[in-house]
């Protein structure tokens, strides 16, 4: 099967460079391509509603998370932090019924800890509790709510863990059955496709062109129906970005959800000040860190986190995780379908355009190969005495001398069918006899049926309905005018026999 012509949504970018915007607008192009199968990407698919998700350690230094974290590795706590401030998600650890809250894969690093963390609503887990108390009561004996400390450092202890309920001490050391390995594995691989990925608000900016805007705009708002992506190249600056993020005009918390900001290849990203960014931030290969005292509206997926160091404020985060998903086309795998110029077996009769014929096969295409003894009503081609040879594009027997856009030939050499070099000019040997006027090829602005594409950034107001119909005409005007030639060259090769 040849490669057929798919409508594509894309992404059409605007840039301001004096003013340092950019406005993005959404609309379809007519391209070429090769139709595969969609992907969907759902990019937080497992992420169970956690507001931040780090494969390896996380640090907290402030202020403060809007819901509930996961930290793959260590905690450590550099100030006063609070979590799940305003709702404690939805992950709900097996045999329990109150979700989970904060879920410390490793341990708490008190050693290295010099702060607290508030949890607000809901659980604790901490998978590690070796050099931790977990206190219940206070030092009268008082029932408390819970609490895990530095061991023997006693309820009262300045560098802890608290919680706001009476949740049972046997509970802080469960299992949670979180895979966090699992879950970056699927990250890594969901950023990469969404990197890839072509559609519907689908935009592709390096970091150095993200950095040198001031604003961006939607000029359509991202929605439940049209999410936005953005995929930032780190990889001119070896995967290390510091991010000044730009105003975002008329984007808020409530469209929030439907923008993400993917760093496929970033090994560092930190944010050193701008705005608030709006929308999740997609970094699962990333050392994250955050020294701005904006927002961050949306999720925040990385390697490793640190919100806030020692001397920076960090910003709070807000819990309006991602909710959109992409439909991504992957690509077609070599060999599965024969693309356009390509050459055939023996005895193989293949109708799709630009390909090369083997001697004896008569095949009713444009740009045909063709055995000696052919004769084929073209225009500007390129004959041998007493031969007329056929239609643009052809590749030869061996003695034929060559039609075929910008190929050189040798005398007695038979050319690769389907081969185009990118000369535009017809190189000849002594011996060749050309017809054409310059020895040129035929009319470069002459229309070929190769799939042809519309200029990128080229809107079309096509609908479905009409596409359906352009294309019901072209493939008729296609199989007419093939039908008509193979009878003209019938009539001719019997009136010569």
């Amino acid at each position: 099967m040849s490669k057929s012509p798919t409508l594509k949504t894309f992404a059409r970018v605007g840039a301001l460079a004096a003013a340092g915007t950019l406005a993005l607008t959404l609309g379809i192009v007519y391209a070429g391509g090769a139709s595969a199968d969609p992907v969907t990407v759902d990019p937080l698919a497992g992420v169970e509603g956690f507001n931040t998700v780090s494969r390896y350690g996380t640090t907290l230094a402030s202020t403060e998370m809007e819901g509930p974290a996961a930290v793959g590795g260590d905690l450590t706590l550099l100030g006063g932090y609070n979590i799940a401030a305003h709702s404690a998600g939805q992950f709900t650890a097996p045999g329990e019924n109150v979700p989970s809250a904060l879920v410390v894969a490793g341990g708490v690093d008190w050693p290295a800890s010099s702060g607290y963390a508030r949890v607000l609503n809901g659980y604790v887990k901490i998978g590690d509790l070796a050099g931790t108390d977990v206190l219940t009561k206070d030092m009268n004996q008082a029932s408390r709510t819970t609490r895990a400390v530095p061991a023997g450092a006693g309820y009262d202890a300045n560098v802890r863990v608290e919680t706001t309920v009476n949740q049972p001490a046997e509970s802080v050391g469960a299992d949670t059955g979180l895979d966090f390995e699992a879950l970056f594995a699927d990250f890594e691989r969901r950023s990469d496709l969404l990197a890839s990925c072509e559609g519907a608000g689908v935009l592709n900016l390096t970091g150095a062109e993200l950095n040198a805007l001031a604003e961006f705009k939607f000029a359509t708002a991202p929605s439940a129906a049209n999410p936005v992506v953005i995929n930032v190249d780190t990889t001119a600056t070896g995967g290390v970005f510091e991010w000044r993020t730009p105003n975002m005009p008329g984007i808020g918390s409530a469209l929030a959800p439907y923008i993400i900001w993917n760093f496929p290849d970033a090994t560092e990203l930190t944010i050193t000040g701008g705005d608030s960014v709006e929308g999740t931030i997609y970094a699962p290969r990333a050392d994250f860190t955050d020294k701005s005292p904006s927002n961050v509206e949306g999720a925040i997926v990385a390697a490793t986190l640190s919100l806030g160091t020692a001397r920076d404020n960090g910003g709070e985060v807000h819990h309006h995780p991602f909710t959109g998903s992409f439909e991504c086309e992957g690509e077609e795998e070599p060999g599965e379908s024969p693309s356009e110029d390509e050459s055939t077996t023996p005895g193989e009769e293949t109708p799709s355009e630009d390909e090369s014929t083997t001697p004896g096969e008569e095949t009713p295409t444009d740009d045909e190969s063709t055995t000696p003894g052919e004769e084929t009503p073209s225009e500007d081609e390129s004959t041998t005495p007493g031969e007329e040879t056929p239609t643009e594009d052809e590749s030869t027997t061996p003695g034929e001398e060559t039609p075929s856009d910008d190929d050189s030939t040798s005398p007695g050499e038979e050319t690769s069918s389907g081969q185009e070099s990118p000369s535009d000019e017809v190189s000849t040997v002594p011996g060749d006899e050309t017809t054409t006027d310059e020895a040129s090829t035929t009319d470069a602005a002459s229309t070929t049926d190769k799939a042809s594409t519309t200029p990128v950034g080229e809107a079309l107001p096509i609908t479905g309905s009409s596409l359906t119909a352009m294309v019901a005409v072209a493939v008729g005007a296609m199989a007419a005018g093939a039908a008509a030639l193979w009878v003209l060259r019938t009539r001719r090769a019997r009136t010569e026999h």
